[in-house]
């Protein structure tokens, strides 16, 4: 597993909690080679991406296989749940 995160303050409270250390990279500048990995995911981070296009592409571009965007609209959340019904949907 290879985790990408941007913010140096970000990976450094990854470490701190144990979890696997990150490459400093962005969606859009994947520093990987093209299919390296068999599958990739982002999880609740496309909103932060500078260029979601660019990720959605550079993801595919380092993948061979299944590409999985997890992703959701905070102001839907009315729509499907709320913190009350559903108090894990939010940090």
């Amino acid at each position: 597993m290879v985790a990408v995160e941007p913010s140096a303050s970000m990976r450094a409270q990854r470490l701190s909690a144990g979890r696997v250390p990150a490459i400093d990279a962005r969606a859009d500048q994947l520093p990987f080679d093209d299919n390296a990995f068999d599958a990739s995911m982002s999880l609740l981070s496309v909103h932060h991406w500078p260029d979601l296009p660019a990720g959605l592409r550079e993801m595919r571009r380092v993948t061979r296989g299944p590409v999985v965007i997890m992703t959701c609209d905070p102001d839907g959340l009315d729509d499907f749940g709320t913190p009350t019904t559903s108090p894990n949907s939010l940090p």
